[in-house]
């Protein structure tokens, strides 16, 4: 069984990390990525709060050290103060497979589901909190809007990538009959090996 009521991971922290209820769940999904307790004290704001829809990226600033890892950074204890470190988590090349709790969170980024199975920290709650019929109205309408967007971009970058693939095919054909051409083949054998059409190679 999995829970597909679930909202997306990335806009969860992007919108509903306002409250103190949800730090649960990303201390939880932190906890798993390093694999020691994370306790967020505060989030503080940052081009996560951005509202626009063209957002295309999303960075929380989170504040909460121990005493001991104060002590390791001389004191420091604001952001700025400290070399941030980025995990880079390449979800598409997940193999739906969960072998650890990490990979339990992982699967959830991947395809926004989470199996009754599933035991990682914070990833009940997630179920329990972060669910498209807890929102509001506006939420909702908001979230859906985003839903679409994204399913437009992703349509829009796919679409580019078939005409690129496309420009290099047929340059790569005119190539070839030009080749052709120049040896004296005729424009039969040449559209039958290039694909192109006699006004294209006419213009050749």
């Amino acid at each position: 069984m999995t829970n597909r009521n679930l909202i997306r991971f990335d806009w969860a922290i992007k919108r509903l990390l306002r409250n103190k209820a949800d730090f649960y769940v990303l201390e939880g999904f932190l906890s798993e990525l390093l694999k020691e307790d994370i306790s967020i004290e505060n989030i503080l704001e940052s081009e996560s709060n951005q509202q626009i829809e063209s957002d295309k990226f999303n960075r929380v600033d989170i504040l909460k050290l121990s005493a001991k890892q104060t002590e390791l950074l001389g004191g420091k204890i604001e952001p700025f103060q400290i070399f941030p470190e980025y995990y880079v988590i390449k979800v598409n090349k997940f193999d739906d497979v969960a072998k650890d709790t990490l990979d339990e969170w992982i699967y959830y980024l991947k395809n926004n589901e989470i199996k009754d199975e599933f035991t990682a920290k914070g990833i009940e709650k997630a179920k329990e909190l972060w669910r498209v019929d807890k929102l509001s109205e506006d939420e909702q309408k908001n979230y859906f809007r985003h839903i679409e967007d994204l399913r437009y971009g992703a349509s829009m970058a796919w679409t580019m990538k078939v005409d690129a693939e496309d420009r290099v095919k047929k340059q790569k054909a005119i190539e070839i009959a030009r080749t052709l051409l120049e040896k004296g083949i005729s424009k039969d054998i040449i559209k039958d090996s290039t694909g192109l059409s006699d006004s294209e190679i006419d213009e050749l």
